[in-house]
């Protein structure tokens, strides 16, 4: 088969055989004879997995599979072929009413997506910041405690105090990504359990002067998810 296109005032009118074209996107209609275009290049298509996407009404994908399979297992007798119609809209929903969500008939996991950023700032500056800290008072115990030595720690934790306030903003990022959704009733947990979340808990520990405060803190909130889940 050929194709017949308009390139512009450079090139003008253009025809070439399809199987020569380097083609992304294209479909055939079924009126037309194309020949051979087994060297045609094939469209790209794009692989979702559930959660990585918003799905509603007139989503698309192998993910909508999965969603469905996880709906039939539910109760549901969706048909099975990755087209989020308005059979899966009502099954979603009643899945949120019984599981005592928003019944919006969307699935979508964007809290996840927060609570997995501020895990990995978490994880990062706040490995930085213990490492700052824990180096400058050896050295200043190697320096013999001096006053010079004293104001070079200083100057040091001035310098890198980002690391501090990047992993505690990570923390705060993590702790409300997790309360609202509790609360709001959007998890299958019960709204009592926003208790352990790692802001509640420091404000907590912080009138007792316990000292680590944030890390009793977030040992308290997972000990708790662990048992509630």
């Amino acid at each position: 088969g050929y194709a017949v296109e308009w390139r512009g005032f450079n090139y003008g009118c253009v025809k070439t055989e399809v199987k020569e074209r380097p083609w992304k996107h294209w479909a055939k209609l079924p009126f037309i004879d194309y020949g051979d275009t087994s060297a045609a290049q094939p469209a790209e298509t794009v692989t979702y997995t559930l959660g990585s996407r918003l799905l509603k009404n007139g989503s698309v994908g192998g993910d909508l599979k999965t969603l469905q399979e996880l709906m039939n297992q539910l109760g549901a007798a969706l048909v099975v072929d990755g087209e989020f119609g308005s059979k899966t809209e009502t099954a979603v929903k009643v899945f949120q009413k019984k599981a005592g969500l928003k019944q919006d008939g969307l699935y979508s996991e964007p809290c996840a997506v927060l609570m997995l950023t501020s895990t990995v700032m978490v994880l990062t500056f706040g490995v930085a910041h213990h490492v700052f800290c824990g180096m400058p008072e050896w050295l200043y115990v190697k320096m013999g405690r001096t006053e010079e030595a004293r104001q070079l720690i200083t100057e040091f934790f001035k310098r890198t105090s980002v690391t501090l306030v990047v992993c505690y903003l990570g923390f705060l990022i993590f702790g409300v990504s997790l309360f609202v959704p509790v609360v709001s009733g959007w998890t299958p947990l019960p709204r009592w359990a926003c208790v352990f979340n790692i802001l509640p808990l420091m404000l907590a520990l912080m009138p007792t002067r316990v000292g680590g405060s944030g890390n009793w803190a977030g040992a308290i909130m997972f000990l708790g998810l662990i048992f509630l889940v």
